[in-house]
């Protein structure tokens, strides 16, 4: 159960002009100590510019970015914004209270563009609003009901929460229950244990909640993101929550309808990722896995999966499924989960003579794609690669690289 808010425990944070009409004072987790708050010599932390007795209503602490390990409380009309947005500038509660990040302001307050997760552990709210704006910040909590925060934000109905994005909690939006409830619009709350509870809900993804007023444009649902455990929380292609934001919501960086959540899709985003662990060959070496370019049908460039370090001269071959594996197997590793596809053997190449590790394997995957033998290779999709090859004096005649994931694009 969510205690109600104390003296001095609210992260309190209003609806707000488009623009700070005073100060702009500035903060930098890297500038020397005994800054003054300008551009030149900015705060080292926010607590310390939120406690400036110089600052004043409407006035705006812009925070470079970096990791914060702080908690605060602002009792004025102050925009606390990022300046390179949530994944690049983290708040991160420290475990000294029972509550997290303390914050209280009057109606015009505001917290923009963070990432805000605890360094501990609390039994209560990482984030308490009484009034204000929340928009464009992702909460992270520790993934379940026990340990960490018990709720990701607890705000009243003088309360906004927009286009955030908030997972990990036992419950992603609540209020204190003796208060009316917030406004959630443009936020997708999922991966929580309750995702939303006695919140008035519009246009947002969210997966369950209980007390929710109907409104229109929600959807219920799993948002897709490319990696909710995690926490790469960029929308997939495809997913429900692109362009279903509040219509009246300012367009999106590509000129569409508002997406959902903290972050608007970008068609570009494709993280490439190596996981698992090679087999050390017979001469000493480590054969690598590697990528070069976007894996996508529609490029006209290839997208290289390559392997460095092999053996000269060996026949080898890159196979690749849909699901990641961290087995050990014929004295090295298995990290692709079946059913496998294969590419035709190749040969390493590498010196002519002697024997060493110059040889090197490449596959453009984008024909693959282009050849559209497999419907399941479409956009979004994640794609797990090793390389095989063989090896006459190691274990079992062979060895294996370590792996790759790929998200496919359009």
């Amino acid at each position: 159960m969510i205690r109600p808010f104390s003296s001095g425990l609210l992260l309190a944070i209003a609806s707000v002009p488009s623009a700070f009409a005073n100060e702009i004072w500035y903060v930098d987790g890297s500038a020397s100590p005994g800054g003054n708050g300008s551009v030149g010599a900015p705060f080292q932390t926010i607590s310390v510019a939120v406690a400036n007795p110089a600052l004043q209503e409407l006035d705006r602490i812009e925070v470079a970015p970096g990791v914060y390990d702080e908690r605060f409380t602002l009792w004025k009309d102050v925009g606390i914004v990022s300046a390179a947005g949530p994944l690049r500038t983290v708040i991160r509660v420290p475990d000294a209270s029972p509550d997290g990040l303390v914050v209280v302001g009057n109606a015009r307050a505001k917290l923009s563009g963070f990432t805000v997760t605890g360094a501990g552990s609390f039994p209560s709210y990482l984030i308490g609003m009484q009034g204000g704006t929340l928009e464009r910040c992702i909460l992270l909590g520790p993934g379940g009901p026990f340990g960490g925060f018990a709720t990701g934000v607890s705000g009243t109905d003088a309360t906004t929460v927009r286009n955030c994005t908030i997972t990990g909690f036992a419950t992603g939006v609540t209020h204190p229950h003796t208060w009316p409830s917030p406004t959630v619009v443009n936020t997708i709350a999922a991966g929580n244990t309750w995702d939303l509870e006695a919140t008035v809900v519009s246009f947002s993804c969210y997966g369950s909640g209980f007390g929710i007023p109907p409104n229109q444009g929600n959807i219920v649902g799993a948002p897709s993101w490319f990696d909710g455990p995690g926490r790469d929380l960029h929308l997939l292609p495809g997913s429900p929550c692109i362009d279903a934001g509040e219509p009246g919501h300012p367009f999106d960086p590509d000129g569409s309808r508002a997406d959902i959540g903290a972050l608007p899709f970008d068609a570009a985003w494709a993280p490439t990722v190596t996981y698992c662990t090679s087999k050390v060959n017979s001469l000493g070496c480590v054969p690598s896995i590697g990528s070069s370019g976007t894996a996508s049908a529609s490029s006209t460039q290839p997208f290289q999966v390559f392997a460095q370090q092999e053996l000269n001269h060996k026949s080898g071959l890159l196979f690749w499924g849909f699901a990641p594996k961290n087995q050990p197997y014929q004295g090295g590793w298995l990290c692709v989960h079946a059913p496998l596809r294969r590419s035709a053997l190749m040969d390493s190449g590498g010196s002519s003579v002697g024997n060493d590790c110059t040889g090197a394997f490449t596959f453009d995957f984008n024909a693959e794609l282009r050849a559209g033998n497999d419907p399941q290779l479409t956009p979004g999709r994640v794609v797990y690669f090793q390389f095989w090859s063989r090896d006459g004096q190691a274990s079992f005649n062979s060895h294996r690289t370590d792996a790759l994931a790929v998200t496919l694009l359009p």
